[in-house]
């Protein structure tokens, strides 16, 4: 069976300091894998041998500049096509970095020329990819899990924050669990979630793998940006239904009507709540405001009409009307919803 070898030597760095053998080890590793092991042998960076246009070796001139782009698009190519169904080899001579993913996972990142920078902007890039190789559906799916795992901040910084995998597939009903937990499952192969062994998959957490991501996926901020007011409002409404399930008294577990009244100011909030929680927040609705509540129309369905605030005057003028009826007066009404019959 034919054997490949992706061998790079990078001795040139922008940002670290330089490497002076390793062009030279990788060219003897690449050596003795082509003569002794049968290998073919893919170099980078690659200098065309005198007189033979099929002919390649590591190029030693420390000048040359492999920048990130160049080795994320080899690498990809050669596991993709040279290395597919045969015996593969990966050989790096050059600065690199382990890191921890969110499951205690290492992971292992090769630096480029053009690194510290190629190495985030590779995070951007690679979540790009993936996200744009999801159905449009899929990528909904994607924003809503993600801003799910963020605790947007005020003045400071947003953080991550665990949630269980049934918390997640909680956002969608029974018709689209399975293409959720498929987009979800995605995000995780990708490696831009990481996820516990849990025996009860259900009860799995789920978090961003990265801090990185958080601050270098462009896409990524640019939704917290979007949604960071729904995203706060979310968080709180999810503190809050924690502490009535677990409270004896849960009439004294609920929301005020300043939150009551926020969450209806933000239909978006909807996507972002499961729903066990969308029940909790109809519940303080129906609390305040108990008209609302379809139990009491067992055979209507009432429409509610917003009616927006305004003045008006109140009362009768000085030339008509009763006593009772004056002084004639402005009065201001906030929004309100009616039920039309």
């Amino acid at each position: 069976m034919a054997k490949s070898a992706l061998i790079v030597g990078i001795a040139s760095y922008s940002k670290f300091r330089n490497l002076e053998k390793a062009v030279k080890d990788a060219g003897a590793i690449a050596e003795i894998l082509a003569h002794h092991g049968h290998y073919a042998i893919e170099p980078l960076p690659r200098k065309l041998m005198p007189g033979d246009e099929n002919r390649f070796e590591l190029n030693p001139d420390p000048q040359v500049q492999v920048k990130y782009e160049t080795l994320i698009d080899k690498l990809r190519n050669f596991l993709e096509h040279q290395a597919k169904g045969k015996d593969a080899l990966i050989y790096f001579a050059g600065h690199g970095f382990v890191v921890e993913d969110a499951a205690g996972d290492k992971i292992g990142y090769f630096a480029a020329y053009d690194d510290l920078g190629g190495i985030l902007g590779s995070l951007n890039k690679e979540a790009d990819r993936l996200y744009n190789t999801l159905q449009p559906q899929e990528q909904e799916w994607a924003k809503r899990i993600c801003l799910m795992l963020v605790r947007t901040g005020h003045e400071e910084k947003d953080t991550r924050q665990r949630r269980s995998k049934r918390e997640l597939l909680g956002l969608v009903g029974e018709g689209d669990r399975q293409g959720f937990e498929n987009a979800l499952e995605m995000l995780v192969q990708g490696r831009l979630l990481a996820t516990d062994k849990a025996r009860n998959e259900a009860a799995a957490w789920v978090d961003i793998a990265h801090e990185a991501l958080m601050e270098q996926w462009t896409r990524f901020a640019e939704w917290r940006e979007e949604k960071r007011e729904v995203i706060r409002l979310s968080n709180r409404i999810s503190d809050f239904h924690k502490e009535w399930q677990h409270a004896e008294d849960q009439d004294k577990f609920l929301l005020s009507l300043g939150v009551v009244e926020q969450v209806e100011k933000a239909p978006a909030l909807k996507e972002y709540l499961t729903l066990n929680q969308q029940e909790f927040v109809n519940r303080n609705i129906y609390y305040y405001k108990p008209w609302c509540d379809p139990k009491f129309f067992p055979e209507l369905e009432a429409q509610m009409i917003e009616l927006p605030a305004g003045k008006f005057s109140m009362g009768s003028p000085k030339e008509k009307g009763d006593d009772d009826e004056k002084p004639q007066h402005q009065v201001t009404l906030k929004a309100f919803r009616m039920g039309k019959y």
